[in-house]
């Protein structure tokens, strides 16, 4: 079996990407317990509300509807290029990464998602943040809450 490489967090349920092995959706109730699996390679997974964006590696994004975690239900599909190993799901705005861009998705209509932007990153996406100095805490006071590093 393929590792846990992300999850996810519904409330009652937690989605796990694990890689080859699909999306496994885990009941968080006494005892824990897979409740389903989404047979579709993914590397990493966000939910917000009642939808999860599944990163799938080449394969680009999946949009879910998990308004029923125990039976996530793919929406949609968008092909980015590259390799899609990090996304975030924040209200119906997709965001997406590989090493070298990160991809903006309009999710207002979860089953038609539209690319709104690519932006063209220097180093990996998703890598571990670094500590912020009193340096970087003075040039996001400056730039009015945002960090600039």
């Amino acid at each position: 079996p393929s590792p846990p490489l992300d999850a996810a967090f519904t409330g009652t349920h937690c989605l796990v990407a694990c890689g080859e092995d699909g999306l496994q959706s885990v009941s968080l109730t006494t005892p824990l317990r897979k409740v389903a699996t989404l047979a579709r390679s993914c590397q990493a997974v966000s939910a917000s509300g009642s939808f999860a964006l599944l990163g799938r590696g080449s394969a680009g994004i999946d949009v879910l509807d998990i308004s029923n975690p125990a039976r996530p239900r793919r929406l949609s599909s968008l092909a980015l290029g590259g390799w899609i190993d990090r996304v975030l799901l924040r209200n119906r705005t997709g965001y997406a990464g590989n090493g070298s861009d990160l991809y903006v998705i309009d999710l207002r209509d979860p089953r038609h998602p539209v690319l709104a932007r690519r932006i063209a990153a220097a180093g990996t996406f998703g890598a571990a943040a670094k500590p912020v100095t009193r340096a970087a805490s003075a040039r996001r006071r400056r730039s009015k809450g945002t960090l600039v590093v």
